[in-house]
């Protein structure tokens, strides 16, 4: 069911789907003092495409903001010094 629902919400064919890995839904602290977070669902292609799926049953007004701060981490989490920015992974949130 959730490889039918990513592939109708972000129209990426069913057979890119090769293997899907749940991953780890938290969202790690580099220093000490910044700010923690859980993800829903966190999702990583074959390809490298990260995906987060993110669920709220009742609206907050910083949502959007947090939804931001979610997909930048996790869209960084996977570099280092010494890559280059063309190795970031493609990073869908759907909220």
């Amino acid at each position: 069911m959730l490889i039918e629902f990513i592939s109708l919400v972000t129209g990426i064919k069913k057979e890119d789907f090769d293997e899907i890995k749940l991953q780890n839904k938290e969202i790690g602290k580099e220093y000490y003092d910044e700010k923690y977070g859980i993800v829903d669902v966190k999702v990583r292609l074959k390809s490298g495409v990260k995906i987060n799926i993110e669920m709220q049953n009742k609206y907050y007004s910083y949502y959007p903001k947090r939804s931001l701060y979610y997909w930048a981490k996790i869209f960084t989490e996977d570099i280092k010094e010494t890559n280059i920015y063309k190795e970031l992974h493609k990073t869908i949130s759907i909220c």
